[in-house]
């Protein structure tokens, strides 16, 4: 075991740790890459802008999945509580996604005219990103409240991966490269990313359920 001279917390923390610098290094540092050989530095620029006005997005909704790994812990409910908040975080990222959509204009004009109309289309690609993603924030908080911190791992690494798979196959079809695909990536992957945690979370369930009443 990996993490085996470790304590219980220490192995959850050290995991976490691990999943933060793929997602946000290593997954980063990879797309980056291919985005200036395939591309050109403005690309790059256009999609790093607009992936920072979705970080604001998704903000609310990242406080409240911390909220929600803290009261998990302790839960005896879990999954009637994990669907309140399942629901509650669609609805909050949901209305500062549509605000930010309907005002998409004024908030890339932000970053100035050398963007130009580039900006707001990638950002705009980017927003129906953006449900699935905080959905699959509050499934992952899930995962490791109920003790899957490896399947936390896994699809941390997932989610990323699938995205710089799907860009890897578009360019070997000569797509087109530039910022507006890479942000469809993102979006292709998030969805099929939060269809995925939803079958694990629903067959582990069914399967723990089975494994109680066996055991009764």
């Amino acid at each position: 075991k990996l993490f085996s001279k470790y304590t219980e917390q220490e192995e959850e923390s050290n995991i976490i740790l691990l999943s933060f610098i793929f997602d946000r290094n290593i997954s980063v540092f990879f797309m980056s890459i291919i985005l200036i050989r395939y591309a050109n530095y403005e690309e790059l620029g256009v999609y790093n802008a607009a992936m920072r006005m979705v970080m604001f997005i998704v903000f609310i909704p990242n406080l409240l999945n911390n909220i929600l790994l803290s009261y998990l812990s302790t839960e005896n409910h879990k999954e009637n509580f994990l669907f309140k908040t399942f629901l509650l975080n669609l609805i909050l990222s949901g209305t500062v996604g549509f605000v930010f959509y309907v005002f998409s204009h004024q908030i890339s004009d932000l970053f100035g005219v050398d963007f130009g109309e580039n900006l707001n289309d990638v950002f705009v690609t980017l927003i129906y990103g953006v449900l699935p993603l905080c959905s699959i924030y509050v499934l992952l908080q899930y995962l490791i409240s109920i003790k899957k911190r490896w399947s936390y791992l896994f699809f941390r690494i997932f989610r990323q991966g699938l995205t710089i798979g799907l860009f890897g196959v578009s360019i070997s079809l000569n797509i087109d490269v530039d910022a507006i695909l890479l942000a469809k990536c993102f979006v292709y992957s998030n969805y099929i990313s939060l269809v995925s945690i939803i079958l694990f979370i629903t067959i582990n369930y069914f399967y723990e359920r089975k494994k109680t009443i066996i055991n009764i």
